[in-house]
C-alpha cells in the first residue's frame, strides 16, 4: 500500500521488486463518491453548528476509547460525538450507561460507517490502515491514539509524515487538540 511497506517487505526479496506496484490500500468504491455532508448530518441527527467528532477503536474495539470519551466530555462542550464501538458490545454497553454532557451517539457495527466519517469534522482512531486510507481519500483530519504492536506499528508515523493527521497518545492531549481544532469556516 505504501513505499514504506514496499521497502520494508521486499528488502530481503529483491528479485520480486520488478513485479510489485505500489497502489495504496484497496478501499471500497463508496469512498470515491460525492456526498452532501449537510444532508448526511441531517440524516444522522447531528446538531447543527457544533463540532462533530467520530471516536473509533477499531472493529474489535479498544479500552482507550472510554478514557478518551471521558476526557472529551470534560474538556469540550457543545460538540457532537459519535463513538463507533464496532463489535465490542461490552464497550457499547458501558458508554450507553453513562450520562453525557454532550450529544453522544453510540454506533455499533454498521454498513454505513462511511456516513459517520463523512459527517464528522475530525476522526479519532487507533492506527488501523483502512480508516487511515479512507480519511486520506476524503481529506478528513485524523488523530491517532494507539496502534497494535507488530501489526499497525509505524502507521502513526505514516499519518504524521503524510499530513493525514497527528499521533497523540494521552487522552488529555487528544481532548485539548479537539477543543482547539477549528472546523473549516469557523472563526
Amino acid at each position: 500500500p505504501s513505499m514504506e511497506a514496499f521497502g520494508y517487505g521486499f528488502r530481503y526479496f529483491k528479485k520480486y521488486i520488478p513485479q510489485i506496484e505500489v497502489m495504496g490500500l484497496p478501499i471500497q468504491d463508496k469512498w470515491f463518491e460525492t456526498y452532501d455532508k449537510e444532508e448526511i448530518r441531517k440524516e444522522l441527527g447531528i446538531e447543527k453548528d457544533k463540532k462533530t467528532v467520530l471516536l473509533f477503536g477499531g472493529g474489535e474495539g479498544s479500552e482507550k476509547v472510554l478514557d478518551i470519551l471521558k476526557r472529551l466530555e470534560k474538556e469540550c462542550s457543545k460538540i457532537n460525538i459519535f463513538v463507533a464501538t464496532g463489535r465490542d458490545e461490552n464497550m457499547k454497553s458501558k458508554i450507553l450507561k453513562r450520562k453525557h454532557r454532550n450529544n453522544v451517539s453510540v454506533v455499533g457495527w454498521t454498513d454505513v460507517f462511511h456516513k459517520y466519517v463523512i459527517a464528522s469534522d475530525i476522526i479519532i482512531s487507533k492506527a488501523g490502515p483502512t480508516l487511515m486510507w479512507e480519511c486520506m481519500t476524503i481529506k478528513k483530519p485524523l488523530i491517532v491514539f494507539d496502534y497494535i504492536k507488530g501489526q499497525e506499528e509505524g502507521n502513526q508515523d505514516f499519518v504524521e509524515n503524510h499530513n493525514i493527521g497527528i499521533y497523540l497518545k494521552k487522552p488529555k492531549d487528544v481532548a485539548k487538540y479537539v477543543s482547539a481544532f477549528k472546523v473549516s469556516g469557523e472563526s
